[in-house]
């Protein structure tokens, strides 16, 4: 039941990102994307006061995790949508971008981790994806955990097999440019 709510609640900052309206400070996509930052604040307090996070690895939602989220749900985004037959065209994929850029500030992220053109902001968002990317058993059980959150949705009625091989898909080196000779759909595939 947790990631069926937390699953939709996504789902309405994502299309939500799509009301440019919406999105103007004040607006009701623009408040659910604060309630999401002040929702990722109480959980990083939450588990500051647990006392047990190992802070030499990074903090909990840090600024270089949200930072690289510009890239994942814009640029990154884009592509799958290519990938599978869609159009965008470079004005779209530039609106994307550029919407996704403003909800990672919303976030919290620093300026200075997103780049001032497309081209800064591949790079900075491959020197990120680089330093936060570590295959083990952790990423592969959330990959398979949600896997099956997705194939668990009545509303998306496809068996696990048809999800688990969609995102293999998507994490082909031709779509994941921003770890270039890295097999990360081989790396995360163990468990799914």
């Amino acid at each position: 039941m947790v990631f069926r709510r937390r699953y939709w609640e996504t789902a309405r900052g994502f299309i939500g990102a799509l009301d440019v309206d919406g999105m103007r400070p004040g607006g009701a996509s623009w408040e659910h994307w604060v309630r999401i930052r002040l929702m990722h604040t109480m959980i990083r307090l939450g588990i500051e006061r647990g006392g047990r996070w190992d802070y030499t690895e990074g903090a909990p939602i840090s600024q270089l995790a949200t930072a690289s989220c510009a890239h994942i749900f814009g640029t990154y985004r884009v592509e799958i949508i290519r990938s599978v037959g869609g159009l965008a065209t470079a004005e779209e994929e530039a609106s994307f971008n550029l919407m996704w850029r403003w909800i990672t500030r919303l976030e919290g992220a620093n300026a200075e981790l997103l780049g001032n053109t497309p081209e800064e902001e591949f790079r900075l968002a491959e020197r990120m994806h680089q330093y936060l990317y570590a295959p083990g058993t952790d990423s592969r059980q959330i990959t398979h955990d949600m896997i099956d959150g997705l194939a668990g949705l009545r509303e998306l009625r496809m068996p696990r097999r048809i999800h688990a091989a969609l995102v293999r898909r998507f994490l082909r080196e031709q779509h994941v440019g921003t770890l270039p000779g890295r097999d990360v759909a081989t790396d995360l595939e163990r468990v799914s």
